[in-house]
């Protein structure tokens, strides 16, 4: 596209969906290996681990500038969803974490802040947020008014003391350099090349598992399983397979250079 100013253009929702597996993944590099991840099953992005209960996240990609408020549809919409998950669950009695992660920054006054990691009352939170509900005319926010009217006083305190905001999340150009960051055993000059590998096979992954090609979530070891297989190929004596049917330029005295000559051998799979 190539005016993605125009009145037609789907740019942000596009990144949108893309943000979500690209995300995941470098959230799934730094969580234990018993882990496993779903994608858009009851959240955009859903956290599982073995000890630790659920973490559903929203994931919103916003326009540069962007700040969230009061009355903000990307956070009322998601304790919507969270409020149908929280009660399903078991409410009091859920193992359930409720995250929103967005690109966007929190407006200095909102009572937002309260949901940043911030000290906050579990009741300060609930109190606030009834507050705002009640001065708010949207459709959108009556059903969410509705959804709460079904908890008790004990079960919305509970309710709002699960959810954590991250303001100012990475955006989606900003993900492979902190992926990099991640690949320190990696040689430098090989990172993005290996980058590049471990996406291809993620997108392909969530592919499956959204078309229901996959019906089993991602395993977290199954990301460090297929990190490790790949770095192995950049080792310092291992040429990955990718370059294998490559020539150098110019010519090469492979009987005077004993570690090029063994090398031939291994790609003929000969006796050296």
């Amino acid at each position: 596209m190539t005016d993605s100013s125009s009145a037609f253009s789907a740019a942000e929702q596009g990144l949108g969906y893309i943000y979500q597996a690209r995300f995941a993944l470098l959230k799934v590099l730094d969580l234990p290996e018993d882990g496993a991840v779903y994608i858009e099953r009851n959240d955009d992005v859903e956290f599982v681990a073995t000890n630790a209960g659920v973490s559903l996240a929203s994931l919103k990609h916003k326009a540069p500038g962007d700040r969230l408020s009061d009355l903000s549809v990307d956070f009322w919409k998601s304790v919507r969803i969270w409020i149908k998950y929280y009660k399903a669950s078991g409410m009091e009695a859920s193992d359930a974490r409720f995250l929103l992660f967005s690109t966007a920054s929190i407006s200095p006054n909102s009572f937002l802040t309260l949901f940043t990691g911030v000290q906050a009352d579990d009741g300060t939170r609930a109190e606030v947020a009834a507050n705002i509900l009640a001065q708010s005319q949207s459709r959108e926010i009556a059903k969410v008014k509705s959804e709460l009217d079904g908890l008790t006083a004990e079960e919305t305190r509970d309710f709002y003391g699960r959810i954590t905001i991250f303001p100012a999340a990475p955006r989606i150009n900003e993900i492979p350099m902190l992926v990099d960051q991640r690949l320190r055993t990696v040689r430098r000059e090989f990172r993005v090349a290996l980058f590049e590998r471990l996406e291809g096979w993620w997108t392909d992954t969530v592919i499956k598992l959204l078309s229901g090609e996959r019906k089993k979530p991602i395993k977290v070891q199954e990301v460090s399983d297929k990190l490790a297989a790949l770095a192995d190929e950049y080792r310092a004596d291992n040429l990955p397979i990718t370059f294998r049917n490559r020539h150098p330029d110019g010519k090469i005295d492979a009987l005077n250079d004993p570690r090029i000559f063994v090398e031939q051998l291994r790609v003929l799979d000969l006796p050296a």
